[in-house]
Formats: C-alpha cells, sequence, structure tokens
C-alpha cells in the first residue's frame, strides 16, 4: 500500500476544502525546511547554525537533519575549533 508523504498532502489539501485553501492563502502556511539553531557547547561557546531538515524518499518516518554554519563566521570557526579538539582526543 502507498502512502503519500506529509509533503504530498499538505500540497493537494487546499483544494480538497474551500475554507481551508482560503485560509491557507491567508496565513502563507509552508512546510518549514530551514530553521536557525543555536547550541552552546561548554568549551567553544555558541553556536549559530542553520539546521535543514530534508525527507528520505519513499520514506515517512525518516528525515535526514543537517547543520551548517555560515563560512567564516565565528560559529564556523567554533565547529572547526570542536572538530580539533575531537581528533586530539
Amino acid at each position: 500500500m502507498h502512502r503519500k508523504s506529509r509533503e504530498g498532502r499538505l500540497a493537494v489539501a487546499p483544494y480538497k476544502c474551500p475554507h481551508f485553501a482560503e485560509l491557507w492563502a491567508r496565513y502563507g502556511v509552508e512546510i518549514r525546511r530551514e530553521q536557525r539553531k543555536q547550541v552552546t557547547h561548554p568549551v567553544v561557546g555558541t553556536i549559530d547554525a542553520i539546521c535543514q531538515v530534508m525527507p528520505v524518499p519513499d520514506r515517512d518516518d525518516l528525515r535526514l537533519v543537517r547543520y551548517t554554519t555560515e563560512p567564516g563566521s565565528p560559529s564556523h570557526q567554533a565547529l572547526r575549533d570542536l572538530r580539533q579538539l575531537t581528533l586530539s582526543s
């Protein structure tokens, strides 16, 4: 049995109910794929990261989560420092 993904269900949902379609258009509902996160590490300090959540094809129960930082930012340097600490221990 093939199940539609949540994104697929959300994409067609506004067309099935006029009231829902009106609310959807009024509030600009969208699927959030990118968020900002802040993590405080006891050694390297605060890291401001971009969190991306991506669906895994054909698996509604799995998501790939990726954290990145802005190149050249203090957070980027903190991640590099953390990597070095991990490699040297």
